[in-house]
């Protein structure tokens, strides 16, 4: 009566391979993560230059000669552009840093 069970086996089969699984999937998971950092230190240099061409995008400023003429366009400089004057409007204002 020592015979053992099919159902047992079974079991512990699917048992096993659901643990080989879990633990593959783990290891690859980790790995995947380990790539993609290491392509991600790779591909930026860490240089703050990415963040003020996306500072000047998000802004308009793209002349450095226009802030110094106090909202008028400066007469030495060839640009034709002046810069936009601030305007007040009413109505109820929010300004959001992204957060939620």
């Amino acid at each position: 009566m020592n015979t053992p069970d099919a159902r047992a086996e079974a079991r512990n089969r699917a048992n096993r391979r659901l643990r080989r699984l879990t633990i593959g999937t783990t290891a690859l998971g980790i790995a995947a993560t380990g790539v993609i950092g290491l392509a991600a230190s790779i591909s930026d240099d860490g240089s703050p230059a990415q963040g003020d061409a996306v500072a000047l995008v998000v802004t308009g400023d793209t002349d450095a000669s226009s802030r110094s003429s106090a909202g008028t366009a400066s007469s030495s400089s060839s640009s034709t552009s002046t810069t936009p004057s601030v305007t007040s409007g009413a109505g109820v204002a929010h300004a959001s840093t992204g957060g939620s």
